[in-house]
């Protein structure tokens, strides 16, 4: 959606990137796809006379894989006999760079990775069993499989109504432990709301939406009490339903990167100086390179930009000691981020007398500011704190001196650069 309608029908929003007239292998019926981290893109084809999963890259960077180069049959019955009678109608990212790889025909999954490096996945080692005993969880075949959060996964076999929940609890490589299955919703119960699980997904608020044709609607999955499953009542819902008017048959989900859905992934540095002047990075999804962006922090707006797409940069003003929110505003669309980082002083340990250089005179400054009644005072008793352990003592000066003149450990972070005291827990800095 390059106009930001909200639709993509525009000229150029809409393009091929692989077809029949590519130079590489014919897609005949493809059933599942998954793109990895790098922009690898892996398409199982479950005809009957391809029964192969492609891989498709954009090597010379025009935008779509039309030569013979970038498209290959990455995993295929020749070459892998444990494969058998394989057809390939699912495929999703694994765990450790491997691709889950489900064979309809047996409701097995197999992890797949190409070790030497060839360019395909062939013999036991780079196509082994994952997951072999589907039979024992009313299992016959393999609709739909998709990853949620790295470590769970869920399989849907639509026939016989059930989603299982996968977890690889002992990372031995294998789901055939005591508690790696669980069925997640099962369709066969006359308190599930799900009868055919067809397409999995896993929502970006949480939960897991399935599409389930037989009711020509998406319904959405959550466990709410932690046990596992979605089998309780109330743990399933529907979210669309329209009697098949506008999706008679869902065969897919994904989401689209866009102002609709903004996230947020990371805030860098989380402790920022309460005078200012601090330059912070945002990480996530929902905008592109030169979006029109903004902070709002306690309601003032702050000047941010987007050099690239998933990245924002502001420098932060000055605020008061404390945890702070924070608004991004992308496009005239706001998402609230709490607690987005912490205001403290940043000084640098060691720089007694606040002078930014770090020499004899700071351990004289805090020996008379100890001794010496009517001494100046410390303009930042951290800075004092050589050894970070919260108070200020004859030992603190005695690490300075050791540290100038006997080779000893240096101060305590923040040092030799300026910085926020890192467990925040000391006797405080004013300034």
């Amino acid at each position: 959606d390059i106009d930001r309608d909200g639709f993509a029908t525009g000229i150029d929003e809409v393009r091929v990137i692989y077809d029949d007239t590519a130079a590489g292998p014919d897609l005949a019926v493809p059933s599942s796809m998954v793109i990895d981290e790098s922009g690898v893109i892996y398409i199982g084809d479950q005809s009957t006379t391809k029964r192969h999963v492609l891989r498709l890259q954009d090597l010379d960077g025009d935008g779509d894989m039309d030569q013979a180069a970038e498209a290959v049959i990455w995993l295929q019955i020749s070459g892998n006999p444990q494969l058998a009678d394989f057809t390939p109608t699912a495929v999703c990212l694994g765990t450790d760079g491997s691709l889950l790889v489900a064979d309809g025909t047996s409701g097995f999954v197999y992890a797949c990775q190409d070790i030497d490096g060839d360019g395909i996945v062939q013999g036991t080692i780079e196509v082994r069993p994952w997951f072999t005993n589907p039979s024992s969880y009313g299992i016959s075949s393999v609709d739909a499989l998709t990853a949620s959060d790295g470590n769970h996964f869920f399989l849907a076999d639509e026939e016989n109504g059930m989603v299982l929940r996968l977890q690889d609890i002992n990372q031995d490589g294998v789901i055939d432990a005591t508690g790696e299955v669980l069925v997640f919703c099962d369709g066969t119960s006359s308190e599930s709301l799900v009868v055919a699980p067809m397409v999995l997904f896993p929502s970006p608020t949480g939960g897991l939406l399935i599409a389930d044709p037989g009711q020509d609607s998406l319904l959405l999955a959550v466990d709410l009490d932690q046990d596992g499953t979605a089998t309780t009542t109330g743990e399933q819902q529907f979210v669309f339903d329209d009697q098949g008017v506008l999706l008679p048959s869902i065969s897919g989900i994904s989401t689209v990167p866009g102002p609709l859905t903004i996230t947020i992934d990371t805030i860098e540095p989380q402790l920022v100086d309460q005078s200012g002047g601090t330059p912070i990075q945002i990480h996530g999804d929902g905008w592109l390179t030169g979006d029109e962006v903004a902070l709002r922090i306690e309601g003032i707006d702050v000047p941010a930009m987007a050099p690239l797409a998933g990245l924002i940069t502001a420098v932060i003003p000055a605020y008061p000691a404390g945890p702070h929110d924070l608004t991004v505003i992308i496009e005239n669309q706001e998402h609230f981020v709490p607690l987005a980082f912490h205001s403290a002083a940043y000084f640098q340990r060691g720089d007694v007398d606040g002078n930014s250089i770090v020499g004899i005179g700071d351990a004289v400054t805090l020996l008379l500011w100890m001794f010496i009644p009517g001494s100046p005072v410390i303009p930042c008793q951290e800075a004092a704190d050589l050894n970070d352990d919260g108070q200020l003592q004859l030992q603190d000066a005695v690490h300075l001196l050791c540290w100038l003149f006997a080779s000893g450990p240096p101060p305590a972070q923040p040092h030799p650069d300026a910085g926020p005291d890192p467990d925040q827990n000391g006797p405080g800095c004013e300034g």
